[in-house]
């Protein structure tokens, strides 16, 4: 049985390999190409679960509140997410996420984890701090020297927030066939800047537990031990379920829980 770090750290691993297509059917997303418009402020509910098999009882449950609002950072409009995520008993993570209205650029994003504690990141002033230090090139301990230099890859480059996969896969401009690259980087973490591919697979209607049908975009992710499928419907440009299989065996799941239809 896996351990709740464990969970954590499959979580945040997930992610770090580039799936190879061909450079003619790729669409690169750069700057100004999202749809911010159709990010709506308000409080959506995920339900995360793992499936140590395809069969078994479901465990590891979270529920994932994230809270998108519009405001000011020193007059420029900006979007903040703000996520908390609980297990059964307790707090295990929060982030809040401050971006460009108009790109989703990632300007601020800061983190806690429950055994870990704080990091924040200043892609304005291009600094991190680890629990209230700042770090730079000159620190040696290993996991803030790894976090530095990721950081180091993405601080002077467009760059989206990957921990805001949720938030932002539903403003892309949705084709079918369509192979977006997309320069991803999780703020703060030790894995670098990314350009990971997602593929518009097809167009399926999905159920929802409270008997919605939805037209939604298949938006898939393949890389060596992960398989993603992200259903975002077209109408409300919301995510509304992740499966994702993890070494062929373990399935893990976002179910949106306050879909309104």
């Amino acid at each position: 049985m896996l351990k709740k770090k464990t969970m954590a750290m499959l979580v945040l691993a997930i992610g770090c390999f580039v799936t190879n297509v061909s450079a003619g059917d790729t669409i690169r997303v750069n700057r100004g190409m999202l749809e911010t418009a159709a990010l709506k402020p308000g409080v959506n509910h995920y339900f995360v679960y793992i499936k140590m098999d395809k069969d078994k009882p479901s465990s590891y449950q979270h529920i994932w509140t994230r809270k998108v609002t519009r405001t000011l950072l020193n007059n420029r409009p900006v979007i903040n997410i703000y996520q908390s995520w609980e297990d059964q008993d307790s707090v295990l993570h929060t982030a809040s996420s401050g971006n460009d209205a108009a790109t989703m650029e990632p300007l601020q994003h800061q983190f806690w984890w429950k055994n870990t504690g704080m990091v924040e990141v200043d892609f304005l002033q291009k600094r991190i701090r680890e629990n209230a230090k700042e770090i730079s090139q000159k620190d040696t301990a290993a996991i803030t020297k790894k976090r530095w230099n990721a950081f180091v890859t993405a601080k002077d480059s467009f760059c989206l927030n990957w921990h805001l996969d949720l938030e932002i896969f539903p403003l892309l401009p949705f084709r079918e066939g369509a192979v977006f690259e997309i320069p991803f980087y999780d703020p703060g973490t030790a894995a670098p800047l990314t350009k990971a591919h997602y593929t518009v697979a097809a167009s399926e209607t999905l159920e929802t537990f409270d008997n919605w049908k939805v037209d939604c975009w298949v938006l898939t992710h393949t890389e060596k031990g992960n398989q993603e499928k992200f259903w975002i419907s077209k109408r409300t440009r919301e995510v509304i379920k992740m499966e994702q299989l993890i070494n062929d065996k373990i399935y893990r799941y976002k179910i949106k829980l306050d879909y309104k239809g």
